[in-house]
Formats: structure tokens, C-alpha cells, sequence
């Protein structure tokens, strides 16, 4: 089969973390581990210039980047695969349009660029800036400006593409800052009702039976940065090297949730009504309502009908469905073994990959636990 292609915008203001981000992701899984998948990318150069900006941030004698080196790096191009029985097999490709830092304002001077980029885009990613987020709810002098304009100017240009049928998500960055002073709850509350033009557009794609998103991501993990008075951040923390958390979370909700659009476009077009579509327990993930749903798998579409990059994935999901449900609903004292339950799905995906087409199913497995973990996390994660 061909390589399924998956196309990312991402937008974020200078020194969001985007950079720092990107680095820290191909560092956590540019080998395979217990993912079970692993990154690499197709350009030497590309991958040079990720290690070397993440031993840069990770090197506690120099100060963290400034701005954005990369800003002249406009797609990234990520290749997620699987080795087994000593080969390699690609799954897919995540293509990263980086609009982030000095980017972001010159949208005005390359707007025919950038609405081609954003209306060929299969998901939205908005990075928010953790430690200007962090600063506003310190109530911390000037900090407002960051929500009246920066993050107003994101949401913008986020409504300005001509179709809202894919996944929104935001990326908190700088998570672990937030470690003892904020919950997360609390963080996405106030944006929503500080800063108009995001309450707004969330509300705008929930309408719109969207995925919304805002995951939290550390790109250096707990202990290792400090925030110092003034709101600088340097490396003086008690970690002598980094730990990312929760990098591989917004890569893995890209493809469930670009399904999850897929499949409901699918239900319309089938003039379908909402009352057919599962509707019984709107607590749960949809892949868990399509298993536990009135006709089957949403509404009885065939995996054949979907486009072919996503014909894969959906039968994954749709074996998966049933254990899916059971961890999903099961009380947290026993949710340990539901979530074996789910690993062993994913290693017998991993341990039949023969083919590009069965490394896209143990990948697909692999995302919908990683997705599992941070929705029982962060439940606040989906925005509603």
C-alpha cells in the first residue's frame, strides 16, 4: 500500500516551546520502546537539527534557545514506524506546517500561503505558551497581553480556514511549570472564560461535533527547568537531565481523531440522523460509543467507504472496540487490568506486523493506549 500521509498546521507565538517540542518528540521516539513504534525522518538534515537542538536545551551550561532557531524550517516530515524481526516497516507520515515564532506575523504578508497550508491541513495544533499562561494567572504585571493578543491572534487565524470538519487541538507547553500551583482543570477554565476569542472557537468546533483538545506537554519534564522570579526560565532545577512527559500525546490524537471526523462526515452524508449515531453515554470516548452503539460501528459504515489512509486504522479500532469500552468504563480500583487487556491487543498487533498495512495497525493500537493514559489523566484534556 501507499504510505498514508497525515498533514499538521501548527501555530504559536515566539518562544511558545514549539521548537523545543518537536526536538523533545523526536528524542523520546526516534527509537522503539514500549510504544511499540518508533520516529525517524526522511531528511539526514532535518534529523541533525532536531538532536541538535534538543542536546542544546539539554545542556544545563547553556540557557535554553531563544526564539525560534528553526523558524526557517517550514514542514517537518515525520515517518512512524515499526521494527520487527529485524525489519522496518513505515506505517505512516505526520507532516508538520510549522507557522510558530516570526512566522506568525507575517501571516499578513503570505496569507495565500498560509490559507493553502491551513485548508490542506487534517488537524490544528495552537501552541499555548505555559509560562505566559503561567504569568497571567499569577496575576503578574503586563502578562494580560499574552491572552488579549497573542493567543487572540492564534484563535483568528485557527477560524480563518474554510472548514471546520478536523480536529482542533491546543499544546500547553512548559506543563511541569504548573506542578504544585495550578490544576489543569482550572488553566483551560480561565482561558475560556478570560479570553473570548478562544471560548469562541471551542465552542465553534464542539457545534461542529469536533475534537477539541488542549494537552499538557513538558518538553524538559519535572525538576529539571526552574521558573526564577522574574519569570525567566533556566535550567537550575534539581534534574541533572531532562524527562519529557507527555510528548507522544499529541501525535498519538492525531489519527483517532481525524477517524472520528472522518466517520461522522460519513454518517451525515448518509443523511443519518444524530439520533443514530451512539448517543447513549457521552462520558465515554467515541471509539468506546461506536462499540456500544445503536448499529454497530457508527451506524453500520462499512471500513471500505473510508478514504483508504484511514481504512486501516478503523478496523483496528473497530476489533478494538469492545475491550476499548471495558477500559473505559471500568472503576479505577480495576482499571490496571483492563489496561492489560489493552496492551496485550497492541503486542499481538505488533507481533503480526509482516506489512506497511499491519504496521499501521499495531501504530493505531499503540495510539489508542498512549490516548487512553492521557485521557485518564487529564479527563479535562477534551474540551467541551
Amino acid at each position: 500500500m501507499s504510505i498514508p500521509e497525515y498533514r499538521i498546521l501548527v501555530l504559536g507565538g515566539t518562544s511558545a516551546g514549539k521548537t523545543t517540542y518537536l526536538a523533545s518528540m523526536y528524542h523520546s521516539l526516534s527509537t522503539q520502546g514500549d510504544n511499540g513504534f518508533f520516529l525517524k525522518t526522511p531528511s539526514n538534515d532535518q534529523s541533525a537539527r532536531l538532536v541538535a537542538t534538543y542536546s542544546e536545551m539539554a545542556d544545563k551550561r547553556r540557557p535554553f534557545p531563544k526564539g525560534n532557531p528553526l523558524a526557517d524550517q517550514a514542514e517537518w516530515y515525520f515517518d512512524c514506524c515499526v521494527q520487527y524481526s529485524g525489519r522496518t516497516y513505515t506505517g505512516c507520515r505526520f507532516v508538520y506546517t510549522d507557522y510558530a515564532g516570526a512566522r506568525v506575523d507575517r501571516v499578513t504578508a503570505e496569507r495565500d500561503v498560509f490559507d493553502a497550508a491551513i485548508n490542506r491541513a487534517d488537524v490544528l495544533i495552537g501552541m499555548l505558551d505555559g509560562n505566559k499562561i503561567l504569568s497571567y494567572l499569577n496575576n503578574e504585571d503586563g502578562s494580560e497581553s499574552y491572552v488579549l493578543h497573542d493567543l487572540a491572534q492564534i484563535c483568528a487565524l485557527l477560524q480563518s480556514n474554510t472548514k471546520n470538519n478536523r480536529p482542533l487541538h491546543f499544546v500547553l507547553t512548559k506543563s511541569d511549570l504548573f506542578k504544585g500551583r495550578y490544576e489543569f482543570e482550572t488553566v483551560f477554565n480561565t482561558l475560556k472564560q478570560d479570553c473570548r476569542p478562544f471560548r469562541n472557537l471551542v465552542t465553534q468546533y464542539r457545534a461542529s461535533s469536533c475534537p477539541v483538545r488542549c494537552i499538557p506537554v513538558s518538553s524538559v519534564g519535572e525538576g529539571f527547568a526552574r521558573r526564577e522570579p522574574n519569570g525567566e526560565i533556566t535550567k537550575s532545577g534539581p534534574r541533572r537531565i531532562p524527562r519529557p512527559e507527555g510528548v507522544d500525546a499529541p501525535l498519538a490524537c492525531v489519527l483517532p481523531d481525524i477517524l472520528q471526523v472522518r466517520l461522522q462526515e460519513l454518517a451525515k452524508q448518509r443523511n443519518q440522523t444524530a439520533a443514530s449515531l451512539p448517543q447513549g453515554r457521552p462520558t465515554l470516548p467515541w471509539w468506546a460509543q461506536i462499540a456500544n452503539g445503536v448499529g454497530g460501528f457508527l451506524g453500520g459504515i462499512p471500513v471500505r467507504d473510508l478514504p483508504a489512509e484511514l481504512r486501516v486504522p478503523a478496523a483496528l479500532f473497530k476489533s478494538l472496540g469492545g475491550v476499548l469500552e471495558r477500559v473505559a468504563t471500568t472503576e479505577q480500583a480495576h482499571v490496571a487490568a483492563r489496561v492489560r487487556e489493552l496492551e496485550q491487543q497492541r503486542e499481538r498487533a505488533l507481533s503480526s506486523v509482516v506489512s506497511e498495512e499491519k504496521a499501521l495497525a499495531a501504530i493505531t493500537a499503540s495510539f489508542a493506549l498512549i490516548q487512553h493514559h492521557l485521557d485518564r489523566q487529564y479527563p479535562e484534556n477534551v474540551l467541551r
